[in-house]
């Protein structure tokens, strides 16, 4: 049996006693730290008391593992460490056996979070768990069952159809620094080539991010994506105004995504109310319902990597009134 309490200092320290033998360990930043280490312990004290040569193992070692051997396979793998971070640090039951983890753990848990993160966002970490429990089911044998697919998930709220004004664009841009047909040297300025460049072409953040001069064919009016969202390369057709933006930046706009992130949350609080609640993401959404209106459905999927031209209405959104207009 273990025992947990808090030391003035902040961190935890835990007593654990179990078949007459005790020992206890300090210095843990989290509960759930100490919870895996005496879980651990027990299970050493149990091996060397017994014939039995079973290797326990606690949701702690298994999200470790996954991270050190899966997460680095991903695109997103650096969001996804952050996440499993985060998830060994605030599990209140990561120190249990993994097969002891139970949809109750996992339910109130999710509960839990729900009240302080939106449903999108526990979905996304439950998607984790839940990959972390499958794996230790069919390849590391840790456990015979994975609790996470017995939860209920939270309905992830409705898709943005967050559309934008000439006002907003042009507020955003005077924010960036942006100057008309001027190459950008702050990262401000590069942010706004971005965005006008993403208002222009549908490509997301990361797309533009990675395009160079050995990726752009401004002669065959193109801009070739080696490594997209869903895994495969797509050519992306440039507009006149397009290749005019690519012409000042022709080796790439040369930033980062985070600092994409960084420098617009960082603009968009400094037009003075006049843009509210705008993601740079937004702009896929806007570009979409732009040329939605000059290319057909089957043209526009290709364009923007979307192999269901059905999902292409997420983004779509033209109002019942333009689309009365064009009825006549």
């Amino acid at each position: 049996m273990a025992s947990y309490r808090k030391l003035p200092s902040g961190n935890w320290y835990a007593e654990l006693k179990v078949l007459n033998q005790r020992d206890a360990k300090g210095g843990f930043l989290t509960k759930g730290h100490a919870v895996a280490w005496a879980t651990e312990r027990e299970v050493e004290i149990r091996a060397n008391k017994s014939t039995g040569t079973a290797v326990k193992k606690s949701l702690h070692d298994a999200l470790v593992q996954y991270r050190r051997d899966v997460t680095p396979t991903k695109k997103g793998k650096r969001w996804e460490e952050l996440r499993i971070d985060k998830l060994i640090k605030e599990l209140s039951f990561v120190g249990k056996l993994m097969g002891d983890v139970s949809v109750t753990d996992i339910a109130d848990w999710r509960d839990t979070r729900l009240k302080l993160v939106k449903s999108s966002s526990v979905n996304r970490e439950m998607n984790i768990l839940s990959s972390v429990f499958t794996i230790a089911v069919r390849e590391w044998r840790w456990c015979d069952h994975n609790p996470v697919r017995d939860a209920k998930r939270p309905k992830n709220p409705q898709h943005r159809d967050r559309l934008t004004t000439q006002n907003e664009r042009q507020s955003m841009l005077d924010a960036l620094g942006y100057i008309d047909g001027a190459a950008p040297v702050t990262v401000g300025q590069k942010v706004a080539y971005a965005y006008l460049i993403a208002l222009e072409t549908a490509m997301r953040a990361g797309e533009i991010c990675s395009i160079n001069k050995d990726t752009l064919y401004l002669g065959q009016k193109f801009a070739r994506l080696i490594d997209t969202k869903n895994g495969e390369s797509r050519d992306v057709p440039l507009s006149s105004r397009a290749i005019e933006l690519f012409k000042l930046v022709p080796d790439g706009v040369g930033i980062t995504t985070a600092q994409i992130d960084a420098m617009w949350r960082k603009a968009r609080g400094n037009t003075e109310g006049k843009v509210v609640d705008l993601k740079f993401h937004d702009s896929r959404h806007q570009a979409i319902t732009n040329l939605a209106k000059k290319l057909n459905v089957l043209e526009l999927a290709r364009m923007v990597g979307h192999k269901n031209p059905k999902t292409l209405l997420i983004y779509f959104n033209d109002t019942a009134t333009t689309m009365a207009d064009k009825l006549g």
